[in-house]
């Protein structure tokens, strides 16, 4: 499915099925329908991700990057930090589900000015602190 014009509705029954593994409420589920709209805006002048599809975007995207959240790692007080975080995968979806403070560190001008224009966008997400950077060098 590769209409970009998906209702919140249609968003919702397919993000119900497709991660009904995760047992999400409905508003996460709208959070992520904010973020899906709000990266195809980005996506179609900026390039953050060949996947933009309704089903592909939620299970290559948004399940890939919770499938973190069935390791068993102790995270209370913890900061994550998202190397090469691109389109915000995984740090979004998941700063969206957990309360820790996130450092998503991407080095391309034009993907941190997304991920900048996102975590303002999405005023819960107050614990992320973006990092225009490549720290590889």
């Amino acid at each position: 499915m590769k209409n970009n014009n998906v209702s919140r509705e249609t968003f919702l029954k397919n993000s119900q099925i497709l991660l009904k593994d995760f047992s999400l409420s409905n508003n996460i589920l709208n959070k992520f329908y904010d973020f899906y709209t709000l990266f195809l805006k980005w996506n179609s002048t900026h390039n953050l991700s060949k996947i933009t599809g309704l089903e592909d975007f939620i299970n290559l995207h948004i399940k890939d990057s919770l499938m973190f959240l069935k390791t068993n790692l102790k995270l209370n007080n913890k900061t994550i930090m998202d190397v090469g975080s691109g389109g915000g995968f995984p740090g979004i979806p998941l700063s969206i589900i957990l309360n820790n403070n996130f450092t998503l560190v991407e080095k391309r001008q034009k993907k941190a000015s997304f991920l900048k224009i996102a975590t303002i966008k999405e005023r819960e997400l107050r614990k992320i602190n973006i990092v225009e950077n490549d720290i590889f060098k």
